[in-house]
């Protein structure tokens, strides 16, 4: 029964990993590379809701999958310990993104878009002139909203792939 808790772990772990590295290791570098600034905006917009409930359920089901692959609790080996103190910092990460972060950002860049659209710009793709923004107050205000919340996700997403990252490397020691 343990290989098939493992096995289950290691799929959840697995995928959800490879959601993490995808999205910003290629879809996004793509994405800009291809769409106009407001396309990549707004398909991005629709991505990470999903994005981050699939990363809350597939760690919610790898942490499920490896407590019972290491039961009982107290039973645990330090390392263990770490393990899931790791997958559960990816949990909280990716939840935090989810309820808090990620809708404020999504409201804040579509208050900056607005903005851009009613001055004709947004249709560029990669870099845009913003000069004739530039002494607009409430686009420089919604902006740095945006900027400053954008920087957060980014960080709490990366600490969530940090944390599957490492939780990586020790199944590799355990099983290779």
């Amino acid at each position: 029964m343990e290989t098939y808790f493992e096995f289950g772990h290691l799929v959840s772990y697995s995928f959800w990993f490879g959601a993490q590295t995808w999205l910003l290791g290629v879809q996004g570098f793509v994405l800009r590379a291809t769409v106009t600034r407001h396309q990549f905006g707004h398909i991005m917009n629709r991505v990470f809701p999903v994005f981050f409930k699939v990363g809350t359920v597939s760690s919610a089901i790898s942490i499920g999958f490896f407590a019972l692959a290491h039961s009982p609790a107290h039973l645990l080996s330090q390392t263990e310990q770490l393990q899931f103190a790791l997958l559960g910092g990816s949990l909280a990460a990716t939840l935090f993104n989810q309820l808090w972060i990620e809708p404020k950002t999504a409201r804040l860049m579509l208050e900056y878009h607005m903005i851009e659209k009613e001055e004709g710009l947004g249709d560029e793709i990669k870099t845009a002139d913003l000069q004739p923004l530039d002494d607009n107050k409430k686009y420089q205000a919604a902006k740095k909203s945006f900027l400053r919340f954008h920087g957060l996700s980014v960080m709490v997403l990366v600490t969530s792939v940090g944390c599957m990252l490492v939780h990586g490397f020790f199944l590799c020691k355990q099983r290779v």
